[in-house]
């Protein structure tokens, strides 16, 4: 026959998992089983206290089933003591009462319990020289590794493994209560949901970040469209180039410096320039002049200095000859006029120039500003993208314990439903197995466990 172990798991899966309870439930069982017992039954789990005197007594901790005592400590006779209350001791110790206890009608009480001391078996009348026995319920203890129960009846012995199988399930549905694989997984997925909105929080923070350096380059690009747009300053240099080159270049087309042919003729500058050179050419070599169709000459036409010369009139070739110079000075200085004027002219180019590629050189800044503020803010995005990653990351574990831990109580589920059932199933075994015990008609007889 198997161990009370052995049977108990057979029924229930429980095995060795606390044998100190086992050892319990199997003396709660017995204890149950023997206050449920018909009095014709108790002789078989009952047992003799031994000797006690009347006065002494002795402890009582279960069902008494009877008492008796001897007229002498040796030899002498031996009568069953009956039982009266603890309050009525005293009226049967008065020969005046019906109570009255006497050697061969003796009686038992049980005297209460004072402080740690237990419940004692009190016997009358009173006397040294005799002595009592009683007989009383006796629980058993069977160990866990046992296969049958001392002093047990044999017919209820399968009723006892079947109370401390229903007590191992219910033991173990209760330890479905807390599985410490799903709190780990659990525990884990609370872990990583807190470091994913710490981890999200610094996507935040990257975010706002680029949010602030796209802000910065919005900001440079703002001022740099008012220094490049069609009303900035930059457009007004340009502007004023044009105007000025266009002073070199008429619409017309012309080639000429200025303008067309009209500034060496009629206009101011190199028109001077022009009447000078003519008139120092006049006094140089314009000569006699004959009138070629009368052969005549004009004495009035002013001479140039070839003339005087011819006239060995030095002192009108010097005056002449002066004259042509001052007219070359006049050239010279009107040339100088004009050179200033371009040079004036040029430089005024060149200034707006200048602030056209100053401004352009501090577009381009602005540009590398722009440019810089905007890889500053990729490289948030770059880092926030990272930690999104990680995210994701976090959020997959997190997805995978909580489906460890679904499938873990799925199982958990399934075992406790089975455990619900298999109880079910036992306690009516349990329950019919009683009725047969006491004798209750129609019931059937229980299978014992093996």
């Amino acid at each position: 026959m198997a161990t009370f172990t052995v049977q108990v798991g057979d029924l229930t899966t429980f095995g060795s998992t606390d044998d100190v309870a086992l050892a319990v439930w199997l003396a709660d069982g017995c204890k149950e089983l023997i206050n449920l017992m018909p009095d014709e039954m108790l002789v078989k789990v009952s047992g003799e206290s031994g000797d006690f005197t009347p006065t002494g007594g002795t402890n009582v901790t279960s069902t008494i089933i009877g008492v008796t005592r001897k007229t002498a400590t040796s030899g002498g006779n031996t009568f069953e003591c009956r039982e009266i209350p603890y309050y009525k001791r005293n009226e049967s110790q008065d020969e005046d009462n019906v109570l009255y206890a006497t050697e061969t009608d003796p009686v038992y009480y049980i005297e209460p319990q004072s402080g740690t001391s237990a419940n004692k078996i009190k016997v009358l009348p009173l006397s040294s020289s005799s002595l009592c026995n009683a007989v009383t319920v006796q629980y058993p203890t069977p160990a866990i590794g046992d296969e049958a129960i001392s002093l047990f009846p044999d017919e209820a012995e399968y009723l006892v493994v079947l109370y401390a199988s229903v007590k191992a399930l219910q033991r173990l549905m209760n330890d479905l209560n807390s599985n410490s694989d799903i709190t780990t997984a659990l525990t884990v997925v609370n872990t990583e949901l807190d470091d994913t909105q710490a981890v999200c929080d610094l996507v935040n923070t990257q975010l706002d970040s680029a949010v602030a350096e796209v802000a910065l380059a919005k900001t440079e690009a703002a001022e740099l469209a008012t220094q490049t747009d069609n009303s900035g300053d930059f457009e007004t240099a340009l502007d004023a180039i044009n105007t000025a080159v266009d002073k070199f270049q008429a619409d017309g087309g012309d080639p000429a410096l200025f303008g067309d042919e009209t500034q060496y003729l009629t206009g101011v500058g190199l028109a001077h320039v022009k009447d000078a050179l003519e008139l120092a050419r006049d006094a140089i070599d314009t000569g006699f002049t004959t009138d070629e169709d009368s052969g005549s000459s004009d004495d009035a036409t002013p001479k140039s200095a070839g003339y005087w010369l011819d006239d060995e009139d030095t002192e009108m070739v010097d005056a002449t000859v002066k004259v042509a110079q001052t007219e070359l000075a006049r050239a010279q200085t009107h040339i100088q006029e004009w050179s200033a004027t371009v040079d004036a002219l040029s430089k005024e180019i060149d200034g707006f120039s200048k602030e056209v590629a100053s401004r352009a050189a501090f577009s381009g800044a602005k540009s590398q500003a722009i440019q810089g503020y905007l890889g500053t803010a990729t490289t948030y995005i770059q880092s926030a993208q990272g930690f999104a990653t990680e995210v994701q990351s976090r959020i997959g574990i997190a997805q995978g314990y909580i489906a460890e831990a679904g499938v873990r109580m799925q199982r958990d589920d399934q075992k406790y439903k089975w455990y619900v059932q298999q109880q079910t199933k036992l306690q009516q075994d349990y329950d019919k197995g009683i009725q047969l015990l006491l004798g209750v008609p129609n019931a059937q007889p229980q299978a014992q466990a093996q």
